[in-house]
């Protein structure tokens, strides 16, 4: 059913006439502007202090990626192990982080190399936190600023190959981050991304009131893209050199919103906001300031 669905919607967008081209770069109220990895050009990535700081921009939503320890801490990471790029891990023997607690973890330090792609990156010493804990620092400070929550859009990494090694069975891993999620309290404020399908579908199965978003670095029609998963998500999150303004148009009339990833300079930013995206997931929060 869900395949001849997204069928008949394929054949009758291939009969719209095309969009025409507008110029305009105005940002609906709603417009949202994401700190990838907590804003990772100017502070070590997926960090408290990167979190906070990020807070300090315009950005509606802390773009972050999650794993898992071995004492089953749903932990703030890109990769499942530890990078000597961002961390301090070189004389480290085991580097994987599903084979290592919680404590063992916050020992290492990271964020005090200078990164190599990222120059203007504040370097102080800081570790690969926990999502309670993020979410709670998170939580103080709009407190002590007084300003309201930003959401939280979540990427569970996963590869097939990594279950067993890296991480559990993908349901384990889901219900594991989900059960996270729900006691701290962020369920309305969430979006659950991956590049991997299984893991939407997983939590597309589940009753929950969490928004999902399919991310994609491969070219080519969203919707055939999207016919691996079990339905419609709410957002569609693609390289932003891989979208354009017919695709976007298509997508928003089908009621999913289009978020592209990593744009990191104005005139590429410019660009995307002329297709008519709903958000941007940027590296530098700050760029949102100069681009207004």
């Amino acid at each position: 059913m869900k395949h001849t669905l997204i069928y008949l919607i394929l054949l009758s967008s291939c009969t719209m006439a095309p969009p025409l081209q507008t110029e305009s770069t105005t940002l609906h109220e709603n417009f949202d502007w994401q700190g990838h990895r907590g804003g990772r050009g100017l502070m070590p990535e997926n960090s408290i202090e990167g979190f906070i700081h990020a807070l300090s921009f315009p950005v509606r939503t802390l773009e972050l990626d999650v794993v898992l320890t071995k004492d089953n801490v749903v932990l703030v990471s890109h990769e499942p192990w530890f990078s000597e790029e961002i961390c301090d891990c070189a004389a480290l023997e085991n580097k994987n982080l599903y084979q290592l607690t919680y404590a063992e973890i916050k020992l290492i330090k990271c964020g005090n190399k200078p990164h190599p792609r990222f120059p203007e990156q504040q370097q102080l010493t800081t570790y690969k936190p926990s999502l309670i804990d993020v979410v709670e620092a998170v939580k103080k400070h709009c407190k002590a600023q007084g300003i309201d929550m930003p959401r939280f859009n979540i990427e569970l990494k996963s590869q097939a190959e990594w279950n067993g090694v890296y991480l559990p069975e993908t349901r384990l891993f889901v219900e594991r981050v989900y059960e996270t999620i729900r006691g701290l309290g962020i369920v309305e404020l969430t979006t659950i991304q991956s590049f991997d399908p299984g893991v939407l579908n997983v939590f597309m199965r589940m009753n929950t009131n969490l928004q999902f978003a399919f991310l994609t670095e491969e070219k080519g029609e969203p919707l055939e893209q999207m016919l691996v998963l079990d339905k419609l998500p709410d957002i569609y999150s693609p390289y932003y050199r891989n979208i354009d303004k017919a695709q976007v148009e298509q997508l928003q009339k089908l009621k999913m919103r289009v978020i592209p990833w990593t744009v990191n300079t104005i005139q590429e930013m410019r660009e995307i906001i002329k297709m008519g995206v709903d958000g941007i997931i940027t590296d530098y929060p700050n760029l949102i300031l100069e681009l207004r």
